[in-house]
Formats: C-alpha cells, sequence, structure tokens
C-alpha cells in the first residue's frame, strides 16, 4: 500500500525499505495515489485531509503553509 506525507509532498510504498521515514505518513488507495499525483504534477501543495491547494501561480510564488506568496 502507499502512503503519502504532508510534510514531504511525497508517496512513499511501504513494501521497499526506507532507511527513514516521516511521522506523518497517511495512507491511500491507488485511485487516491493516481489523483494526487495529478494535482501535484499541477503545482498544487496536497493538505492533510487530502485537499489541496490553487496551482502555483508562477515560478516565482512559494507556499507560506496559507497561501502562494510572491517572492
Amino acid at each position: 500500500m502507499v502512503h503519502f506525507s504532508i510534510s514531504k509532498q511525497a508517496f512513499y510504498d511501504l513494501t521497499m525499505n526506507y532507511s527513514d521515514l516521516p511521522g506523518d505518513l497517511l495512507p491511500i488507495n491507488d485511485e487516491q495515489h493516481y489523483f494526487l499525483l495529478e494535482k501535484i504534477n499541477e503545482g498544487r501543495v496536497i493538505f492533510s485531509d487530502l485537499t489541496y491547494s490553487s496551482p502555483r501561480p508562477t515560478e516565482f510564488h512559494t507556499w507560506d503553509g496559507v497561501e502562494w506568496v510572491d517572492l
């Protein structure tokens, strides 16, 4: 089963050996995995309830934990 880390914005397959795993892993099913991967590829940030932000407006914006801000 695949898990998702909110802090790392990354997927982890727990059948593989990792030297260190984030403490915030959420189990997700295959459908959620593909859907969230699509959202990340669109430049969105995934939240702990598996909802997501609007897309990153430009390459000059960064996520401040609440919203996209222009650097």
